[in-house]
Formats: structure tokens, C-alpha cells, sequence
């Protein structure tokens, strides 16, 4: 609640694992989200393990391993602003809403994006998301901007697989030399 203080705290170690996957377990289903759990543990595993990503949990303080919420976030390079962050995932228990807890995620994020170099911060905010929580008008609020930007996904096939459209494509290292 708002005046209950709150602990932010990196994911790592054993415990990770089981607290995160339950709480976006949660999230997904709220969200109507089908991922897998497969999948949802295989994506755990590897932002857990990415030095350009981390999950955080909101914990009351002085009580560890029941987080109240916890949020995802990865760096990548980009020529426009050198190296931005982009928070994925964010999540608070049902009843811990409207008690700063997705705020002081998102601030923490911002200070872990700003140790790693990066110059901006960027948030997806999925249909879902929109529509039953208004996460724009929340962001917006923290200082984010809307840049008129739309995020489209592609499915990728493994490598080696032919696409949607029958062709994998190659890498321009990987193409045949012409030879005269």
C-alpha cells in the first residue's frame, strides 16, 4: 500500500526462477497472454541469465520472497540513441495496485538503465495492457512520451526452416560468391 515501504531487489539465484515464473504466470493469465509455460521458463531463463537484461521484484520491507510485483527490461544498441532499454514486462499483484509498487519498479529500472549507459527508456504497451489498465496514461505520467512509434512482431522459424513465405533467406556472409 502507499505508505508501506517497499525494497527493490535484482532476481538471481534459486529463488528467481519459482517467484518470477509464478508472478508472470499470473501476468499472462490476467492478460490473456497464450505463452506456453515451456516457453515462459525458457524466456525466464534467459533474461536471468543476460547481462543485458534483469528482472526485478517489489518486495514489502523487510520481507523477502513474497514479491508484490516484478517488471523485465533488456538493452539493445540502436544508432539513433546509441543504447536504449525497453521494459517488457510489468506486473502487480491485484491488490497491491494504486500503491506505488509499479512506479518504484519502473524507477528502478530507469536507474539500472542508466548504470548500463543507456540513454533512453522505452515501454511496450500491448492492446491488452491499454485497455484494461490504461498503461499509456501510466506511463505518460512517469515521463514517457509517446514517438507515434508501432511495434510489429514477426514469428520467426528456427534457422534452417523455411519462413511463412517458403524462403529462410540468407545472411549476406552466408550467400553463394559470384565468381567470373
Amino acid at each position: 500500500m502507499a505508505d508501506e515501504r517497499l525494497t527493490i531487489r535484482k532476481a538471481e539465484g534459486g529463488e528467481a526462477q519459482g517467484l518470477a515464473s509464478d508472478l508472470l504466470r499470473r501476468y499472462f493469465a490476467e492478460e490473456g497472454l497464450a505463452v506456453p509455460p515451456s516457453r515462459q521458463r525458457a524466456g525466464l531463463d534467459a533474461l536471468l541469465n543476460d547481462r543485458r537484461c534483469v528482472v526485478l521484484f517489489a518486495e514489502r520491507e523487510g520481507v523477502t520472497g513474497e514479491p508484490l510485483g516484478i517488471v523485465t527490461a533488456s538493452w539493445k544498441t540502436s544508432v539513433e540513441r546509441l543504447k536504449v532499454a525497453e521494459i517488457s514486462d510489468l506486473y502487480v499483484l491485484p491488490t497491491e495496485r494504486g500503491g506505488g509498487v509499479a512506479r518504484a519498479l519502473v524507477e528502478a529500472v530507469a536507474d539500472w538503465a542508466r548504470t548500463q549507459g543507456c540513454t533512453a527508456l522505452f515501454a511496450a504497451v500491448g492492446p491488452d495492457g491499454e485497455l484494461s489498465h490504461g498503461m499509456s496514461g501510466f506511463f505518460t505520467h512517469r515521463g514517457f512520451a509517446d514517438e507515434y512509434r508501432k511495434l510489429l512482431a514477426r514469428e520467426l522459424p528456427p534457422a534452417g526452416h523455411a519462413g511463412a513465405g517458403g524462403d529462410a533467406g540468407t545472411l549476406a556472409e552466408d550467400a553463394p560468391k559470384e565468381t567470373t
